[in-house]
């Protein structure tokens, strides 16, 4: 899924949404969840995120999977803006939710070890 393709008007977060992410990046708030993956929308123009398992369980599920991009834009990161390198990056990551119907009401998300065949 490639993540520039999705309209945050049609983002499933609930209105008092919280994401946790490494490096104690967090976000409450459905404006402020949309704004936080804005950064790295704006970063990683060609960002793409790869499900590789996936597991729920009423309101709780659990996935990992593949993040892809290049660093073609801005990162603004709380040390200051990085300028765009030309990289491509791929992350292994895995993330546990809260879910009420098709709304995501969290995401707790971390970043696993290098890729395989790294």
């Amino acid at each position: 899924m490639r993540l520039n393709d999705r309209n945050s008007d049609a983002d499933p977060w609930s209105a008092d949404a919280q994401l946790v992410a490494p490096g104690d990046a967090t976000a409450s708030g459905r404006d402020e969840v949309i704004g936080l993956l804005g950064v790295f929308r704006e970063a990683f123009p060609d960002l793409r995120l790869e499900i590789v398992q996936l597991l729920g369980d009423g309101t709780a599920a659990a996935a990992e999977g593949m993040l892809t991009g290049t660093h073609d834009g801005v990162f603004h990161t709380p040390g200051g803006d990085v300028p765009p390198t030309g990289r491509s990056v791929e992350l292994r990551w895995a993330a546990v939710y809260a879910t009420d119907g098709d709304t995501l009401k969290s995401e707790h998300l971390s970043r696993a070890t290098a890729p395989p065949d790294s």
